[in-house]
C-alpha cells in the first residue's frame, strides 16, 4: 500500500526545485568523461538531447570555469584533469582516515583523553575523526567541527606546514582573541610556528578556552606535505600543560608518525 502523496515508479516526476540547466551541463560532462576522443557541439548537442545553443553556452561556461577545453581549432572539446581532482578528494580523505584509524585508536588507549585527527579546510582545522575522553572531566568536540588555526594545537601544527603565502596570509588577516592566552601578533605567531616546525608538534595552552588545553602532531604524505594534525584536547583539571607536553607529547608525535607510514603505504 502507498501512503498518500507519494507516486508510483511509472507516475515519477523531477522535484520540484529541479534545475533543468544543471542536469544538462552534468549531462555533458558525463558525455565527454564517457567518450575517448574530443566531441564537437552539434554532436553534444544530439546526445545530450539539447539545442545547439544552449550546448555551446554551456560549454563555454564549463571551458571558462576550467572544467573542460578546447581540443583543436573545429571546435571540440574535451574534458580537463580538474573534475578528477575535485572528486579525488573525497577518495583520499577516506584513504587518510583508514590511515589514521588505528593509531587515533592506540593514542586513545594510552591517554585516555579526547583525540581527533583535523585537516585544513577553508582556511580552518576541521575535525574528521574524534574519540571522546573516558575520564570524569571531559572536553567535547565532534565530527565536521572547525576551529581557528591561531589558537588550537591542531590549528598550529596544519598553519605552520602549510604554504608560506598561504601561512603569511592567514596571519595578515583578523585573528579572534578568545581568551587572555590567545596569541593575535603575527610576528609571536610566526616565531611560535617556526619552533613546532622544528620540535614537531604543537600546543594550545588555554588559548581556545580557559580551562582547556591541546597537544597536536603533523600527519604527512609520501612526499612530505601535510595532510592532518592528530592530537589531544583536554582540561587542566585532568592535566597541566607541562603533563600534557611531557607525557602525552610522546604519544601523540608516536601515533601521527604511524599514521604517516600507514598513509604512504597507502599510496
Amino acid at each position: 500500500m502507498m501512503k498518500a502523496g507519494m507516486k508510483s515508479g511509472s507516475e515519477k516526476k523531477p522535484p520540484i526545485y529541479d534545475v533543468p540547466a544543471l542536469r544538462k551541463a552534468v549531462g555533458v560532462l558525463e558525455l565527454l568523461a564517457a567518450s575517448e576522443e574530443p566531441l564537437g557541439v552539434s554532436e553534444i548537442s544530439r546526445q545530450v538531447e539539447i539545442p545547439k545553443n544552449m550546448a555551446f553556452r554551456l560549454l563555454v561556461t564549463l571551458d571558462d570555469l576550467g572544467w573542460i577545453r578546447q581540443a583543436d581549432s573545429k571546435p571540440r572539446y574535451q574534458l580537463t584533469l580538474a573534475p578528477f581532482r575535485l572528486f579525488a578528494r573525497p577518495i583520499t580523505r577516506h584513504g587518510l582516515t583508514a590511515a589514521c584509524h588505528a593509531p587515533l585508536r592506540w593514542l586513545h588507549k594510552n591517554c585516555r583523553e579526547m583525540v581527533y585527527v583535523g585537516i585544513l579546510h577553508n582556511r580552518q582545522a576541521l575535525n574528521i575523526q574524534v574519540i571522546d575522553g573516558v575520564k570524569p572531566i571531559r572536553v567535547a568536540a565532534e565530527v565536521g567541527s572547525t576551529f581557528d588555526l591561531h589558537c588550537t594545537a591542531h590549528g598550529k601544527v596544519l598553519l605552520a606546514h602549510a604554504p608560506e603565502g598561504f601561512r603569511k596570509d592567514t596571519l595578515s588577516g583578523a585573528l579572534r582573541r578568545y581568551t587572555a592566552q590567545t596569541v593575535t601578533d603575527p610576528e609571536v605567531l610566526e616565531k611560535e610556528l617556526q619552533q613546532i616546525r622544528e620540535r614537531g608538534y604543537g600546543l594550545n595552552n588555554e588559548e581556545y578556552g580557559r580551562g582547556l588545553i591541546g597537544i597536536a602532531a603533523p600527519v604527512f604524505d609520501e612526499e612530505g606535505g601535510i595532510q592532518a594534525a592528530m592530537g589531544v584536547f583536554t582540561a587542566t583539571m585532568n592535566l597541566s600543560m607541562e603533563e600534557m607536553e611531557r607525557e602525552v607529547g610522546p604519544l601523540v608525535m608516536k601515533a601521527a608518525e604511524w599514521a604517516s607510514l600507514n598513509s604512504t603505504a597507502r599510496e
